[in-house]
């Protein structure tokens, strides 16, 4: 149909697939609620859902603190602040830095924040029965150097 022009064909193709996903679709409505509830649910019911929830809250805030300071530091490049070159120098390294870890170290840390609560941090000190610290077998002094002999 549209050998000739391959923009023409896309476009026709996109404007097909458009309207289809745009049409309402009756009956459907329903399934989309029922399945999107369900994981709402699902990942929401416990404690696990409100950690996703808080980590992700913390996490946002962190990437839009990093980026309000990438932001401030070039804002020295096209002169609306100037910095002397200690504080120019100063920026740069904690600007790096910054990007440097908001990808795994950042995550990391929340992730540890909202996943574990007082008990299980009072678990390392006494474990309770029966808990994972407390199947742990104790190396007795002497253990870790038997493999190195």
């Amino acid at each position: 149909m549209f050998r000739h022009n391959p923009i023409a064909a896309f476009l026709f193709r996109f404007l097909v697939l458009y309207l289809l996903l745009a049409l309402p679709w009756p009956g459907v409505d329903w399934v989309y609620g029922v399945c999107f509830r369900a994981m709402a649910r699902m990942v929401f019911a416990g404690r696990s859902g409100w950690a996703i929830f808080w980590g992700m809250f913390c996490y946002h805030c962190c990437l839009l603190l990093a980026l309000d300071f990438v932001i401030w530091t070039e804002s020295a490049e096209i002169s609306l602040v100037s910095f002397t070159p200690f504080w120019k120098h100063a920026t740069d390294g904690i600007r790096e830095n910054t990007m440097g870890q908001i990808g795994l170290g950042v995550p990391i840390v929340i992730w540890m924040l909202v996943t574990y609560l007082r008990p299980d941090f009072s678990d390392l000190e006494r474990p309770r029965e029966g808990s994972l610290i407390a199947q742990t077998p104790k190396l007795q002094p002497g253990d870790g150097d038997a493999g190195l002999a």
